[in-house]
């Protein structure tokens, strides 16, 4: 298996480092700590905060360095980096292309129904699953996956529900190592069938962490958030979405991270185009000798 397919399944990957919603990963070290937190802001504060960042955010394109390190099949410490772009339209069609020298090598991708990624080199492959079956499949294998619309998720652009709704689950303090606990708000929310936990900053209101769990309160991703900064706005809305521009995603049972750094982000009422989410149209643009359905009864992808 090479190295480069090795780096793509870092994105449906089993991760069973234990936390739960509501249940802290870290406390606070002393009740000195305790004394000096501010107030605790509702929801209905934070939900503004979010609206305001990214209630207008439905299409993205942006250029982006990733880089993918993990452990190949050898048990050799790896690291692959290239540059390309980073796209979305809502609801949940997302799409990295990495490359490196002017050539696409390898496209990460999902659409409402489905998730892919193809290879561009050594015989070009490309694989296929379908999300609503992801879960199942790779948990009698390999567990929880992370799937590359995830990574929406993982960088909060996926609006909140409004308050009120029984899908918001708690708020309280953070108690996220390496977090300001007494700046910082946990916001628990269901994804249908997952629960996203965002870490805010009450100052800024910008989110600083994400963690993705499964409803056992198993992890499935947790990222660390920086870098905000404005997405140049060409649609004619009224504001500009603020976003992370820089994004570290731990994978921890995989001993595995994706790091996404984004610039030039903006909407754009022309990019990103829908091509780059028509499955059967890249097979066709970039000539994929192969095709491998991920089956939800087969121990390993066929053709």
């Amino acid at each position: 298996m090479s190295s480069v397919r090795l780096a793509a399944i870092a994105f449906v990957v089993l991760l069973t480092f234990q936390t739960g919603c509501g249940t802290s990963s870290s406390r606070l070290e002393s009740e000195e700590d305790a004394a000096v937190e501010s107030p605790q802001p509702t929801y209905d504060m934070l939900y503004a905060g979010a609206e305001r960042r990214i209630g207008t955010l439905d299409r993205l394109w942006a250029r982006s360095v990733t880089s993918l390190r993990y452990v190949d099949a050898e048990g050799e410490r790896r690291r692959d980096q290239g540059e390309g772009f980073f796209l979305f339209e809502r609801p949940g069609s997302v799409a990295v292309l990495i490359g490196k020298l002017g050539e696409m090598y390898l496209i990460l991708g999902a659409d409402d129904a489905r998730y892919w990624w193809l290879e561009l080199f050594e015989g070009r492959r490309a694989y296929v699953g379908e999300t609503a079956e992801a879960a199942e499949a790779s948990a009698r294998a390999t567990g929880v996956p992370v799937l590359p619309s995830d990574v929406l998720l993982a960088l909060d652009l996926v609006r909140w529900p409004e308050p009120g709704s029984p899908r918001v689950l708690s708020v309280e303090r953070s108690s996220l190592a390496g977090v300001d606990a007494s700046r910082t708000a946990a916001i628990c929310l269901d994804e249908s069938g997952r629960v996203r936990r965002v870490h805010v900053d009450t100052v800024s209101l910008d989110p600083v962490a994400v963690e993705i769990l499964a409803t056992d309160d198993t992890l499935i991703a947790r990222s660390r958030l920086s870098r905000h900064g404005r997405v140049l706005n060409r649609v004619g809305a009224p504001v500009e979405p603020r976003m992370p521009m820089r994004a570290e995603i731990d994978l921890p049972e995989a001993d595995a991270r994706i790091e996404l750094s984004l610039s030039r982000a903006a909407m754009d009422p022309r990019r990103p185009s829908d091509a780059v989410f028509d499955f059967a149209g890249l097979l066709d643009r970039y000539r994929i000798d192969e095709v491998f359905e991920i089956r939800q009864n087969a121990d390993d992808p066929r053709p």
